[in-house]
């Protein structure tokens, strides 16, 4: 549950350029996580993720991806609609396809709260990233407002 965004290298003198790259001989999975934006200007041999025969992908939210997974499930490319991009705000938006889309069960388990100290979980299953959306039936009360 982390999110990559806007990330941008510069150095042509490397022959890729990757937001996120691991090198490992078991494997990595990498689960719930958004890779977005890392290659605004299009430049040639950069690269959100860099996968290899040994890398699981679990319900990422991917745009540009080099080399290719031992398995990919449930990837979603798109648009993630965060809350406010332009100003730093990588929460997801109401109607977001990353709420309640990734997966409960990761490979090394799920930390209980979000990057805001949120539980976790607070729809029908984990969002996608390191923000947890408020399902829209709770917005009423989100400012501790309650009405009489």
């Amino acid at each position: 549950n982390n999110t990559f965004v806007e990330n941008l290298a510069t150095d042509a003198t490397l022959d890729e350029r990757v937001t996120f790259a691991s090198f490992t001989f078991g494997g990595v999975d990498f689960a719930n996580n958004v890779f977005s934006g890392n290659n605004p200007d299009a430049m040639p041999a950069t690269f959100d993720l860099h996968a290899t025969n040994v890398t699981d992908l679990v319900n990422n939210a991917l745009v540009a991806i080099a080399g290719m997974p031992r398995t990919a499930t449930g990837t979603f490319e798109g648009d993630p609609q965060f809350v406010d991009a332009a100003n730093g705000n990588y929460r997801l938006a109401p109607g977001s396809p990353l709420i309640d889309a990734g997966t409960d069960t990761p490979a090394g388990g799920l930390a209980p709260f979000d990057i805001d100290g949120a539980s976790r979980i607070q729809g029908t299953q984990v969002d996608i990233g390191a923000f947890e959306a408020t399902p829209s039936g709770d917005a009423l009360f989100a400012s501790g407002f309650d009405a009489i």
